[in-house]
């Protein structure tokens, strides 16, 4: 090591993370019991939520499934059992903060929520959404036009697990134009989900387009893909090149 870098010490890149606190929060899970296909109850609940404590997070934004006939949320059933969650942390006297949002999905009864009131967002004016994992909806842009229009910023959850956007990069490219957000789910980057999932969300990743990360935790299976995450390089240089809005979601 040369005189300068003794003196003021040289920059290296970290290789490994000691937890993830640095994300300042986890923005998207499914924490509410028993609403969808997330958490059965208050106590797996308090269970994924110690676990991701573990990990460093202590701030959370859960985002049920708003999903046609599947799941028909509303505030009126997801801030019940977002209190029920409150009500246990405070009673246990743990330090974590939650709001709640929801992950719309793209389906033909959306423009008519978004027609009929205000829209569950994670911040401010900004929203989730997902779309088919199997079929390209048809009227996408359109959707994606109506959201902008009426004022919202849509964050697109988990981009690198809709398959038929694996043709090209360009695909990626056209949805970045309508100035979307990308989500990417931490599970994609350790292999929870498919070979091209993964692949592909290192390369958005590396691309430098993703501008949130989440657990989108389902349960305790999830976990030990998160736990993976401090020694994967991609990630660690993800955390690096501060492009990661998180921490942002809890501000005013």
């Amino acid at each position: 090591m040369g005189f300068f870098s003794q003196l003021f010490g040289s920059k290296q890149k970290k290789e490994s993370l000691t937890d993830l606190s640095i994300l300042g929060c986890d923005m998207h899970s499914h924490f509410i019991p028993a609403i969808d296909d997330g958490s059965k109850s208050v106590e797996e609940t308090m269970s994924m939520l110690q676990s991701l404590s573990d990990l460093g997070i202590q701030k959370f934004i859960t985002t049920p499934h708003i999903m046609g006939d599947f799941y028909q949320n509303s505030a009126e059933t997801i801030n019940p059992g977002l209190e029920k969650i409150r009500e246990e942390i405070k009673k246990e006297g743990k330090p974590w903060e939650i709001r709640a949002a929801a992950e719309y999905y793209m389906d033909h009864e959306f423009l008519s929520k978004l027609d009929s009131g205000p829209l569950l967002t994670v911040h401010k004016n900004k929203v989730l959404i997902e779309f088919s994992y199997i079929n390209r909806p048809n009227n996408m842009k359109d959707m994606l036009f109506a959201l902008k229009i009426n004022g919202y910023q849509p964050i697109v959850a988990h981009p690198e697990r809709y398959p038929y956007l694996y043709t090209s990069m360009k695909e990626y490219e056209d949805l970045l134009d309508f100035e979307v957000d990308f989500q990417l789910n931490l599970g994609s980057i350790s292999g929870m989900y498919s070979q091209g999932a993964q692949k592909i969300a290192l390369e958005l990743m590396k691309r430098g387009w993703i501008s949130y990360v989440g657990t989108d935790m389902h349960n305790m299976k999830n976990y030990p893909f998160y736990e993976a995450l401090l020694n994967i390089p991609e990630f660690v240089a993800l955390i690096e090149s501060g492009k990661l809005k998180n921490a942002e979601l809890f501000k005013d």
